[in-house]
């Protein structure tokens, strides 16, 4: 089995060469464990290059989407996904149920003639789509996924993807909740606040959690539904979590920042003896189970 990060930036994308470490994608991650059917989760511009390497491979006939909401850094690389174009395959969408823009409605949103050369009749795809409610559990290619709603915007999900080899938890666009403007990072306090993600994480072999900000600059950005570096530490050690990958990145983060912040992390996980791993994911980063 291959998950693979092909976007790891939030907000938008970053090119340039003070993020050519960690890369400039914009959300995307591919599991994979052969075979013709292949798990995505979001659609940001990392799901370009993806799409390239999914037709490249002739096994793979049917692609399955999770969506963790819809801002635009989530889905933007969408139309630019080669295989929605492709009659040879099925791609079924998965995201939580919207009142505003209904699922079905989200290529007559991305490819409106203002804002893109050609609509969604072009798409010669097999496209389904299922809305899941918050707490929802499915099965799709071998896995269970579960859901939770995250601390962000009205609609936004996590996923655990599980199966007898790996329990994973993508937890992106999510701010854990400590009453942030009166406390720094507490484990009782975010015990308290944040027991339904807790609850979800629990003995997760891999958590990709939110880490937008330092805690420095989160002072800054309390209540903006993201979260700050030394609180999902916590978050994974509370959850009894193996491994912690930092994900979703400030836009002005360079790669000598993420260092930074991911050095500052380890820091605070030795000195708590904190017993679980921690990484930075980056773009084009594999783990292999």
């Amino acid at each position: 089995m291959r998950i693979k990060f092909w976007g790891t930036r939030g907000s938008i994308p970053v090119p340039g060469k003070n993020t050519l470490k960690y890369g400039g994608n914009t959300p995307c991650i591919e599991i994979y464990n052969g075979g013709d059917e292949i798990t995505i989760i979001d659609a940001g511009s990392g799901i370009r290059e993806l799409g390239i390497e999914i037709i490249k491979n002739p096994l793979i006939k049917k692609i399955n989407i999770l969506i963790s909401h819809f801002h635009w850094d989530h889905i933007q690389g969408l139309p630019f996904f080669t295989p929605i174009y492709n009659k040879d395959y099925e791609i079924n969408f998965y995201s939580s149920r919207k009142k505003i823009v209904p699922n079905e409605n989200i290529f007559d949103v991305l490819m409106q003639p203002l804002f893109f050369p050609v609509t969604k009749k072009v798409l010669n795809a097999k496209i389904n789509f299922h809305g899941i409610k918050e707490g929802e559990s499915f099965n799709i290619n071998g896995f269970e996924i579960s859901t939770v709603k995250t601390h962000h915007s009205l609609g936004t999900v996590s996923f655990k993807l599980s199966n007898d080899k790996v329990k994973f938890v993508y937890l992106t666009d999510s701010e854990i909740f400590y009453d942030a403007d009166n406390n720094d990072p507490d484990i009782n306090l975010i015990k308290k606040h944040n027991s339904d993600i807790i609850d979800f994480c629990r003995g997760c072999n891999y958590l990709v959690h939110d880490t937008m900000y330092s805690i420095k600059d989160f002072k800054e950005k309390v209540g903006w539904g993201h979260s700050n570096n030394i609180s999902a530490a916590i978050l994974a050690a509370a959850s009894d979590s193996e491994n912690l990958m930092l994900f979703h990145y400030e836009p002005r983060y360079t790669d000598k920042m993420i260092d930074s912040l991911l050095s500052e992390t380890k820091k605070f996980i030795k000195k708590m003896n904190y017993n679980f791993k921690c990484a930075a994911a980056k773009d084009y980063m594999e783990i292999k189970i």
